[in-house]
């Protein structure tokens, strides 16, 4: 068979354009990846959060297991403040009766949020290399009730 210039040029064109988009989403998840992970770091060095342990502060593995699980599942959230202003995360889905994360700032909470966010957002993008026609990625805002 026989092909012109014209059509090799369309067709190199359209390859083209689809790697590039591959390439924007893996750019964009790993972006979401190391924001998430310097969130995670920030969280644990300063020791602005806790888990109810007996064992000290959570490692940075610790807190980056419960932000995969949180956003894995993506269940509405709950904030609740007690009378020390200590700010809990809650979440009406998980199998445990114990606090998910206990904020000790208002900041604290922020940057939790945020890394939950980010880590859905990495995870809707790393779904989509297998999909880039879609042209929707990022996932809805996440249901926060009792937000400061």
């Amino acid at each position: 068979m026989f092909y012109s210039l014209r059509s090799l040029m369309i067709v190199v064109t359209l390859v083209c354009v689809v790697l590039a988009r591959i390439a924007y989403i893996w750019q964009m998840a790993e972006y979401h990846e190391a924001t998430v992970q310097r969130l995670v770091v920030d969280l644990s060095t300063k020791r602005l959060v806790n888990f109810d342990h007996e064992d000290g502060p959570p490692s940075a593995e610790r807190i980056r297991l419960e932000v995969d699980a949180i956003a894995s599942d993506s269940p509405p959230l709950s904030v609740w403040e007690d009378n020390y202003g200590t700010l809990f995360l809650k979440t009406d889905f998980l199998k445990r009766e114990s606090d998910l994360l206990t904020c000790y700032t208002p900041d604290a909470l922020k940057v939790s949020l945020a890394a939950i966010q980010h880590q859905r957002s990495a995870m809707a993008y790393r779904g989509a290399i297998w999909q880039p026609w879609r042209l929707s990625i990022e996932p809805p805002p996440m249901e926060v009730r009792n937000y400061p």
